[in-house]
């Protein structure tokens, strides 16, 4: 399974989210095993969960308002 292919968003820099992988992914055209960590912006982040290739996010206090 591998991310979905984005064009890039003029000068903004998303910012980064550090992940760890439920099972095997590859990412950015490398392997990783499960239990990897690695770093990929908020979209790629949800679309990984999504997938169940990471944990779901967890809950913060302002979720729960």
């Amino acid at each position: 399974m591998s991310t979905p292919k984005t064009a890039p968003q003029g000068n903004s820099v998303a910012a980064a989210e550090k992940v760890k992988l439920l099972k095997p992914h590859t990412h950015a055209g490398k392997a990783h095993e499960a239990d990897a960590e690695i770093e990929v912006d908020a979209a790629t982040a949800a679309w990984l969960r999504g997938a169940e290739v990471i944990a779901p996010a967890k809950d913060t206090p302002a979720d729960k308002a």
